[in-house]
């Protein structure tokens, strides 16, 4: 399952294919880019997990105390939540890049 956008001339296209690559080191300039070019079979689940733990997330998006509303920027841990509540990516990749962005709270996790 992929986001797409239509082209003015009525083709479309996936968010992923759009979205130019950070650097070389990445295959897209979001972590739901990232998703979308594995489940299109563009990378290995091994090159996913990779990308998504070394990607340089930017801070997700606050409220003024007031308004609950939240709109993440892009580029947020957010975009990988998301990506596993869709579909695009599996639990157990969402649950393997947390474990290994966070050692912290898995060793707390696993010690319950």
């Amino acid at each position: 399952m992929t986001r797409s956008d239509e082209t003015g001339d009525g083709t479309q296209f996936t968010a992923a294919s759009k979205a130019p690559a950070t650097s070389d080191t990445f295959s897209s300039s979001t972590p739901y880019g990232i998703c979308e070019y594995f489940a299109a079979g563009s990378i290995s689940r091994a090159q996913l997990i990779d990308e998504l733990v070394r990607f340089p997330y930017v801070p997700g998006g606050t409220t003024d105390g007031y308004d609950s509303l939240l709109v993440d920027p892009s580029g947020t841990w957010s975009e990988v939540a998301d990506a596993a509540r869709r579909g695009v990516i599996d639990h157990a990749v969402y649950a393997e890049v947390f474990r290994r962005r966070h050692p912290e709270y898995a060793a707390a996790i696993a010690a319950e």
